[in-house]
């Protein structure tokens, strides 16, 4: 007769029974520390993508700026697809050391924000059933990500400057 009255209290006041509630609350911060690793996982990525955009904006304006001494590398022999090959590989590089320093970043402040947040689980609830990981896949795919996205960024202006006549880039010098 007691759980009759329990299940009519539940439902008349939108409770919730559970048997063990010291094991329902560890199921629970598992759950929300989960979601919060995740987190760390995405801010993780989007570090890399907002690296690789700052990255374009930098590499777009250092090109446009250096037209003319690009185009006197025309005017000492190199061909127009010489200047754009060299422009492109620049962007990757700086696309890959780019990514590089905000992977090594992001990694380093995702795991100290997880043993934190792991020591403080562990003293209210006791140790966790399922060790926290850092975003592994994520950070590789942002370091082969960042400097793809760099050498694509860099295909209009190289091709801006590979086509400075280089006539023009001599007078200009």
């Amino acid at each position: 007769d007691l759980r009759g009255r329990l299940e009519k209290l539940k439902q008349k006041h939108n409770l919730q029974l559970v048997d063990d509630p010291e094991q329902w609350l560890s199921d629970g911060l598992d759950q929300l520390f989960s979601g919060l690793f995740g987190l760390f996982a995405a801010l993780t990525s989007i570090s890399g993508v907002v690296a690789s955009l700052n990255l374009i904006n930098l590499l777009v304006a250092s090109v446009l700026e250096r037209q003319r001494e690009l185009g006197t590398l025309r005017a000492l022999g190199l061909t127009q697809a010489q200047v754009r090959v060299l422009v492109v590989v620049e962007a990757g590089l700086l696309g890959l050391v780019g990514s590089l320093l905000g992977v090594v970043g992001a990694l380093v402040i995702s795991w100290t924000s997880v043993r934190l947040f792991a020591e403080w689980s562990k003293s209210i609830n006791g140790p966790m059933t399922e060790a926290p990981t850092l975003p592994w896949v994520l950070a590789g795919l942002t370091v082969i990500l960042g400097p793809g996205i760099a050498m694509l960024a860099a295909l209009w202006p190289a091709d801006r400057a590979a086509s400075v006549n280089p006539a023009d880039a001599m007078r200009a010098e």
